[in-house]
């Protein structure tokens, strides 16, 4: 059997709680219209000693490119928490993370999108 193979014969990892767990929002723009926004992520996954379970941290921070000082910033840190099975060597637990990272940047994106909207970001 194939590193690949082993890696991809103990499974896709399964959700079992998402949350946001935290929000920093700054809206400081004065009218409506369309702004150039820089975006970066970080993730940081932790497993538990036996490698069945595993929680993944997803930052993500948009900002406004025009402007100095920054009128529009947002972070928002999304945890999930998610059943593994085998998770105890290196090599596996670097197929997780970016497995991890594949099933929380959709939640992650419409959080920010429904942030963004509610924040009174301009159309």
């Amino acid at each position: 059997m194939t590193t690949e193979e082993r890696i991809w014969s103990y499974g896709k990892r399964n959700i079992s709680h998402t949350k946001v767990q935290e929000i920093h929002l700054s809206n400081k723009l004065e009218k409506s219209g369309q702004i150039q926004l820089d975006s970066s992520f970080s993730l940081n996954v932790s497993f538990s000693s036996d490698g069945s379970r595993c929680v993944g941290k997803l930052q993500q921070t948009l900002r406004d490119k025009e402007f100095v000082g920054g009128k529009f910033t947002m972070t928002v840190e999304l945890v999930g928490i998610f059943n593994c099975s085998n998770a105890t060597t290196d090599e596996v637990k670097r197929q997780v993370h970016g497995e991890v990272y594949d099933q929380l940047f959709p939640y992650m994106q419409s959080q920010c999108a429904s942030l963004a909207a509610a924040s009174g970001f301009p159309d």
